[in-house]
């Protein structure tokens, strides 16, 4: 009343009363003048803005909820323009270090590392023009203590008090930055190692070649040391044993039988060591045929003979007759009912 009676006017929102006694907002317009007739007049003017007044408190109610929900949101919201942080929220300070006063009175760029200074300011001004790239990015900032931090950032433009801004949501990625870091670490390491180690490998490979070159060259030169004399022994009894040479008498035949024998046993069992390139290629072959048991067990028991002799031992063999089926493992005797071998040895 004191600004009406100085000034003769005032204007204001006012709360009224119904006859039912419910309120309802009303703003007031008075103008206090002279009436020649009634002296000191006043005039009011009142219009309802009830409505209006319930539209801000419900605006005010949900500004207050949204402020409460950004204020203990779990990740860092800020609005930037301008180059400076309009607003920062509760997890802001935790993470920057600094205190609220502090983020907003600095140009934001203090805040990132310096290698991704350029970077985030390039990409902010992009932002509040409207050019649309990527929505998310990490860079490294730092922190009040000196520390640095890897963040992911999402922002979107927003009208702040009438103008262009950034609205950023901003996550600590550090821990999740260390790990893919300490696996690209292991994953170097072990490139490192599998190349060390093949290069080990192929330095081994090549010292088995040389070995593998001087074992042929050995296995070429034993097949022709060895297979030369056996040739010639064997030779030289088929003459003997041919009567070339000379009569023989029955005892020197079946001595010179037996070298043959052996003579060419042994042949077959170098042809078939010193035959290294068919087991290098894995080409041997088994072959399955049908043999004399009794003619092998009777070499077997020739080719013992001689070290018997020298022991003083005789050396008997009894082997019946047998006929060996073309089927692996079967066998049929000519007496049937009955199936067996039997090779005594006898010592004295």
């Amino acid at each position: 009343m004191d600004v009406l009676k100085e000034t003769g006017k005032w204007y204001g929102e006012v709360r009224n009363i119904k006859r039912d006694g419910t309120h309802f907002w009303c703003y007031a317009n008075v103008s206090l003048f002279d009436h020649p007739e009634y002296g000191k007049v006043m005039v009011s003017v009142h219009t309802d803005i009830t409505e209006q007044k319930q539209a801000e408190e419900a605006l005010r109610t949900s500004e207050e909820r949204y402020r409460l929900l950004v204020e203990n949101a779990n990740e860092v919201i800020v609005v930037a323009q301008d180059g400076m942080l309009k607003f920062v929220n509760r997890m802001t300070v935790e993470l920057f270090g600094y205190s609220e006063q502090e983020l907003t009175s600095r140009p934001f760029p203090e805040f990132v590392h310096p290698d991704d200074r350029g970077m985030v300011v390039e990409r902010h001004l992009r932002r509040l023009k409207g050019d649309v790239f990527q929505p998310r990015y990490a860079f490294r900032l730092v922190t009040r203590d000196g520390s640095i931090k890897w963040v992911e950032i999402g922002a979107v433009l927003i009208n702040w008090e009438g103008r262009p801004a950034t609205l950023s949501f901003i996550n600590d990625i550090t821990e999740r930055k260390q790990a893919e870091e300490a696996l690209q670490e292991a994953h170097d390491q072990l490139e490192d190692k599998v190349a060390q180690r093949t290069e080990e490998l192929q330095e081994a490979n090549l010292k088995l070649q040389g070995i593998d070159q001087l074992k042929s060259m050995f296995i070429a030169s034993m097949s022709h040391e060895l297979r030369t004399p056996l040739s010639l022994i064997i030779g030289f009894t088929d003459i003997i044993l041919n009567g070339i040479s000379g009569e023989i008498n029955k005892e020197q035949r079946k001595q010179l039988t037996l070298v043959k024998k052996s003579s060419n046993h042994l042949l077959d069992l170098i042809n078939d060591v010193l035959d290294i390139s068919k087991v290098e290629a894995g080409k041997v072959e088994i072959i399955i045929e049908e043999f004399d048991l009794s003619a092998l067990s009777q070499e077997i028991k020739d080719n013992f003979r001689i070290d018997a002799d020298k022991k003083g031992l005789e050396l008997s063999l009894e082997v019946p007759p047998i006929l060996l089926n073309r089927r692996r493992g079967e066998k049929n005797q000519t007496n049937p009912g009955k199936s067996h071998e039997q090779c005594h040895k006898i010592y004295r």
